[in-house]
């Protein structure tokens, strides 16, 4: 096996190199674990959507306390603190009634189709807002969740170097494209192709984050 990419929420990624199931991830926590090192990525920026139906019917006067009560929002898993994070900077602390869907993809759809509202990566909703297929609901409240790539303190220098270094610069703003899952989970290294072995997983990998292009606290593209 040249790759294993295992997926899992990016606040709770950290958990799978502490217990040693993975060689590095990418999740919102700056502290490394004991033994590793981290180094800051950029952020994802997300945008509160809906169905222009939904949002007729759940916020026919914006976001607000009562709405956010009653609208069923979706999540994209148990462990997922995405929604939390933007109910929080409601000041909104009630329960609400959710969905679960573990795939980027069947979020979007699920939002498409009018069964929830949700927080969706911006470039991801990009084309259906242009289109008027989905509204943004706060538009003047995206959500940026800080990125950070962990390794271990140990790992050969080629391990070590960021996506940035590794790969070429995304030609778009951010985002989906082939692959599954927003910027979860990474189990694997980043690989340069000039001194890996196996360059079956530089291209893999060099994928992964041309699908998921994200923005340097500069405001350059990664």
């Amino acid at each position: 096996m040249l790759l294993d990419l295992v997926v899992d929420d990016q606040e709770v990624a950290l958990r799978r190199m502490r217990d040693g199931e993975v060689a590095g991830c990418i999740c919102a926590t700056a502290r490394p674990v004991q033994g590793a090192r981290s180094r800051p990525l950029g952020h994802m920026r997300y945008r509160v959507t809906a169905s222009p139906g939904f949002a007729e019917r759940y916020f026919p006067e914006g976001v607000s306390t009562q709405a956010l009560a009653r609208a069923p929002a979706i999540l994209y898993g148990p462990d997922d603190r995405l929604q939390q994070r933007y109910l929080d900077s409601q000041g909104f602390k009630e329960p609400f009634p959710h969905h679960l869907c573990p795939s980027s993809e069947g979020v979007l759809h699920m939002v498409l189709a009018g069964i929830g509202y949700a927080l969706i990566p911006e470039c991801q909703a990009q084309t259906t807002l242009e289109r008027g297929d989905l509204v943004d609901l706060d538009p003047g409240r995206p959500l940026d969740v800080p990125l950070y790539w962990h390794f271990g303190a140990t790992a050969a220098s080629c391990w070590t170097r960021s996506p940035s270094t590794c790969f070429p610069p995304a030609t778009t703003g951010c985002c989906h494209g082939g692959v599954d899952k927003r910027q979860r989970l990474i189990g694997a290294t980043h690989i340069s192709s000039e001194t890996c072995a196996t360059p079956l997983k530089c291209r893999y990998l060099a994928t992964f984050f041309r699908d998921f292009p994200m923005t340097c606290e500069d405001g350059a593209s990664i």
